[in-house]
């Protein structure tokens, strides 16, 4: 029989994904957990089964039988101390299933993942980055966007039906908790804390899909991601899936309404820091009469492939998917997702809305950021949520939630055929 001695050191009152290909061969798993060593009347629960296991003496050893599963060995598993199991309500699967999956039950995270900040712990990071220092043209309340998508996103807890996978069974996926920023006006030393955060998260090969926040959390995020001295990448710089209403090269700006590493800047000053390649990347959904004649120029100079609104229904979505993966090639994929991209009807609670000429639908946008399935995405953000101008349902932070599960479908994808 199997032993994983210190594998996991489960507090008093926790859960943890445990993945050991051992187990499904054996049919059973024996447990070492030290903590529980010298206590006794302890119980687990593996994949939310109800067939608690008592522990038979004081070393801290748990057996576990018939915890085979022939994908990812062993799974998800509970350990509670004397009668809470018997506290916990007693469903099947399918039971179990629609509770997770019902998002005004129980306690919210991001997709239902277990809140877990350690890096060692998981394939994809979940974070969220409430921040809205950097766009100081609407409300300053996109910082509000990780607490609402951690409200409803229960509900995108799903399958993947067109990848024919569950990226919760395929990867670990925690939520990581959000970026401290205490210095929460001052938007300069917000991006250096998100990218001293993100230099940690690449240190440890973690891929983070996260919920902002404005656009200018991109920066921060890719600074501490991308270029000289990345792990995730390999020292390289990321070839960028920008979905926009807006280029936000914004170079004309010294300063967007005080701002330097602004929302109006990122896309600018990463290309000229060495952490985004302009010429692998696809700036696509922008729309809108703009401010001046030129100002999709920097854009242009810089690098990018520029698809507007007008260019993807002239071309057509599957010409676009093609310019995307042919441009991108095998460098590593960062995609960045401004909910301004979708049109006022699908997404109404966003900042700086286009609303003069129509944005993309829900499929159409869904489609593009499916076009880079097999490549090496190292990480997304979804970011302008504005829950305090949202519908009474959440549309919209359902709408961004709906998006992550996108990107981090796309990540266990690639993750789980590539292992």
């Amino acid at each position: 029989m199997r032993q994983l001695a210190a594998t996991t050191v489960i507090p008093e009152f926790a859960s943890a994904n445990i993945r050991d290909p051992g187990a499904a061969e054996l049919g059973s798993l024996q447990l070492w957990v030290p903590a529980f060593a010298g206590m006794t009347n302890w119980r687990a629960r593996l994949n939310n089964r109800t067939d608690a296991n008592h522990l038979t003496n004081a070393t801290g050893v748990f057996h576990l039988p018939n915890c085979a599963n022939p994908v990812y060995g062993v799974g998800h598993i509970e350990i509670r101390h004397g009668e809470t199991p018997e506290m916990t309500l007693k469903t099947g699967d399918a039971e179990q299933q629609v509770l997770e999956t019902t998002y005004w039950w129980g306690v919210p995270t991001l997709f239902r993942c277990p809140h877990d900040p350690d890096l060692s712990a998981c394939d994809i990071g979940l974070v969220g980055i409430p921040h809205s220092a950097g766009n100081g043209t609407t409300e300053h309340d996109q910082h509000l966007g990780p607490r609402a998508v951690r409200h409803v996103s229960p509900s995108a807890r799903r399958v993947h039906n067109k990848f024919g996978l569950s990226p919760w069974e395929a990867c670990r996926i925690n939520d990581l908790g959000d970026v401290p920023l205490p210095e929460v006006n001052n938007n300069e030393m917000c991006i250096e804390r998100m990218t001293d955060y993100f230099k940690a998260v690449s240190a440890a090969g973690v891929r983070p899909v996260s919920i902002g926040g404005d656009h200018g959390i991109t920066g921060g995020v890719l600074q501490g991601l991308a270029g000289a001295g990345s792990k995730l990448t390999d020292g390289e710089p990321v070839a960028l899936l920008h979905l926009d209403a807006h280029t936000d090269t914004y170079d004309q700006l010294d300063h967007f309404l005080g701002s330097k590493k602004s929302a109006a800047h990122w896309a600018s000053y990463l290309v000229k820091q060495g952490q985004v390649d302009a010429h692998k990347s696809v700036q696509i959904g922008l729309r809108g009469n703009t401010r001046s004649l030129d100002w999709l120029q920097p854009s242009y100079d810089l690098g990018y492939e520029v698809i507007t609104m007008d260019r993807y229904r002239e071309l057509g979505a599957a010409q676009c998917c093609e310019i995307i993966r042919e441009r991108i090639g095998d460098a590593p994929v960062y995609i960045t997702f401004d909910l301004d991209c979708l049109d006022p009807t699908i997404a109404p609670a966003v900042s700086n809305l286009e609303p003069g000429c129509r944005g993309f639908d829900i499929d159409q946008a869904i489609e593009l950021v499916q076009s880079v399935r097999g490549l090496n995405v190292v990480g997304g953000d979804v970011v302008c949520l504005m829950p305090t101008k949202d519908q009474p349902n959440n549309i919209t932070a359902m709408v961004a939630a709906a998006v992550m599960f996108e990107m981090i479908s796309l990540i266990a994808d690639r993750l789980s055929t590539t292992a």
